[in-house]
């Protein structure tokens, strides 16, 4: 399911991607992160299951949230501490997220 979602958007919005920044050690970090489109759905039961699990299937916490454009984007001007680290160091996040925000009006 995943798959056909992340090749449709693809295939219509190739350049919905940002590189991360490279590692404050000078590693290089080569790789994308996309953004693909998924329709809404309620993620309570996904939560619930990750909150039950007690480190038996996932080793970090896990929470899945729905954020509104506006919002998360303010996060990455204003408080990206709040952001999960490698989302948090995604290169022009903003301008791809807004161009997504266009493109989706």
């Amino acid at each position: 399911m995943v798959r056909a979602l992340f090749d449709r958007t693809l295939s219509v919005s190739p350049d919905w991607w940002c590189s991360r920044a490279d590692s404050p050690k000078g590693k290089r970090r080569d790789w994308k992160t996309f953004f693909i489109e998924f329709e809404y759905r309620d993620v309570t039961a996904m939560n619930r299951a990750w909150a039950s699990d007690a480190g038996r299937r996932f080793a970090k916490r896990r929470e899945l949230v729905w954020v509104p454009a506006s919002i998360l984007t303010g996060f990455y001007r204003h408080a990206p501490e709040k952001l999960w680290k490698r989302v948090r160091e995604l290169e022009n996040a903003t301008e791809t997220i807004q161009a997504i925000v266009e493109c989706m009006q």
